[in-house]
C-alpha cells in the first residue's frame, strides 16, 4: 500500500519511543565510527602476511560482513508494509532482480573465463560504489540524528569523489580481488593509482572545508556528524595505500557489512511510533524471529559456498552466477528500500527509527538516501 494510505491507517503514539531509545541519536554516529574503525583494525590484525588463506577467525568475520549482510536484506521483507510496497512496484522489486539473476546465471554458465573476469571487474567496481553510497547515507542519517545541518552539495560531492577514487584504485590494482581479473597496462595502472590518491586527497579537503562551514552555520551535532562525514570520505583510503587483498579490501568489506547489519538491527528491534494493527504486524519476535534468523543464516551459508566457484563456465559457473545475481538483487532492493527521497521509505524508516529520522515534513521535502 502507498505511504500516504499507510500513514492514514496508523495511529500516532503521542508518547513516542521508549526512554531507553532517546539517547540513540547522539550515540548513533559513534556506533558507526566504532563499527567501521574496529572492522578495519580487526582485519588488519588478523590478515595473513605470508599466505592467501585467512585464519578461521578472520574467515568467520568476513562471512558475517559479506554473506550474512547480503542475506539480511530478507529481514526487511518480513514487515507487511515493505511487502505491500514491493507489490505495488513489481518491476522494481520483483521482475528486475529476478531478471538480473537469470541473466547472471546464464552468463556464468556460458561465458569464457576471460570475458567473465572483465565483467566481474565491472561488478566489483559497482559493488564498491554501493559501499560508498551507504557511507553517504550514514553521513546523512548521522546529521539527521544529531540535529546538525543536512548534507549539502559539497559534502555529497566529496563522498562521491572519494568513492570514484576507490573504484579507480580497484581497477588499477585488481589483484586485491583475488580473482586475477585483467589488469591495465603498467603505465596506465600506475597513472590511475596516482590519480586515485590525488582525487581522494581533494575529496578529503572538500570534507574539511564542509566541516568548517557546517561548524560556522550551527554547533548542533557538529562533532558527531563531522566524524561520520570524514569517515565516509576516508573509507576508500586502504585501497590507495596497499595491494594486500585483506588489508586493502577485507576490512572495508567487513565494515560495510557490519554497518548494514547495525542499520537492519535497529530497524528490526527499534521502537515504532505507530500503534494498532501496523505495529503489531511489524513486530518480529518469537518463533517467527527464530525462523527468519535461521533462513538468513542458511542463505548466507549458500552464498559463502557459491562465492568461491568462479572457475569457469558450466555448472560451477552457473552457481557462481547465481551468487552474483543475488548480490546484485541485494543492491537493487536496498536502493529502493533505503532511498529517503521516496515517500514510503522516508515514512517507514521514520516509524522504525524515530530517534534517528524525523517524521516526513508536510511538504514532503526530499532527503538524502541511505545506501
Amino acid at each position: 500500500m502507498a505511504a500516504e494510505t499507510v500513514a492514514h491507517e496508523a495511529d500516532v503514539d503521542r508518547a513516542g519511543p521508549a526512554p531507553v531509545w532517546h539517547g540513540l541519536g547522539r550515540a548513533f554516529p559513534w556506533l558507526v565510527v566504532a563499527v567501521t574503525v574496529s572492522s578495519v583494525l580487526a582485519v588488519d590484525a588478523w590478515a595473513p602476511r605470508d599466505r592467501l588463506l585467512p585464519s578461521a577467525g578472520l574467515a568467520w568475520l568476513l562471512f558475517v560482513g559479506s554473506s550474512v549482510h547480503v542475506a539480511a536484506t530478507a529481514t526487511l521483507f518480513a514487515f507487511p508494509e515493505v511487502r505491500g510496497y514491493a507489490r505495488q512496484r513489481p518491476r522494481r522489486f520483483i521482475a528486475f532482480p529476478l531478471g538480473c539473476l537469470v541473466v547472471s546465471i546464464a552468463a556464468g554458465a556460458t561465458l569464457p573465463r576471460e570475458v567473465s573476469a572483465r565483467l566481474l571487474l565491472v561488478f566489483f567496481g559497482w559493488q564498491f560504489w554501493h559501499y560508498q553510497k551507504q557511507n553517504l547515507g550514514l553521513a546523512a542519517l548521522a546529521a539527521s540524528a544529531t540535529g546538525a545541518p543536512r548534507l549539502g552539495r559539497l559534502e555529497r560531492t566529496g563522498i562521491r569523489c572519494a568513492g570514484m577514487a576507490g573504484v579507480m584504485a580497484l581497477v588499477a590494482h585488481p589483484v586485491v580481488l583475488q580473482l586475477v581479473p585483467p589488469r591495465p597496462p603498467a603505465e596506465l595502472a600506475g597513472a590511475m593509482f596516482t590519480a586515485s590518491r590525488g582525487l581522494l586527497a581533494i575529496a578529503f579537503g572538500m570534507a574539511l572545508v564542509a566541516c568548517l562551514h557546517r561548524r560556522l552555520r550551527s554547533s548542533a551535532g557538529g562533532l558527531e556528524s563531522a566524524a561520520v562525514l570524514l569517515l565516509a570520505v576516508g573509507f576508500p583510503a586502504p585501497l590507495t595505500l596497499t595491494q594486500s587483498p585483506y588489508l586493502a579490501l577485507g576490512g572495508l568489506t567487513l565494515a560495510h557489512g557490519l554497518q548494514y547489519l547495525l542499520l537492519v538491527g535497529l530497524v528490526v528491534v527499534g521502537p515504532t511510533t505507530t500503534t494498532g494493527r501496523l505495529a503489531a504486524a511489524g513486530r518480529l519476535g518469537g518463533a517467527h524471529g527464530v525462523l527468519l534468523l535461521a533462513g538468513v543464516l542458511a542463505l548466507a551459508g549458500a552464498l559463502a559456498a557459491a562465492s568461491h566457484l568462479h572457475t569457469g563456465p558450466g555448472l560451477t559457473g552457473a552457481v557462481f552466477g547465481a551468487y552474483v545475481g543475488i548480490v546484485v538483487g541485494h543492491f537493487l532492493l536496498d536502493a529502493g528500500l533505503w532511498r529517503l527521497r521516496d515517500p514510503f521509505p522516508r515514512w517507514w524508516l521514520s516509524q522504525r527509527l524515530p530517534s534517528l529520522l524525523p517524521a516526513p515534513p508536510a511538504a514532503d521535502t526530499p532527503l538524502p538516501g541511505v545506501g
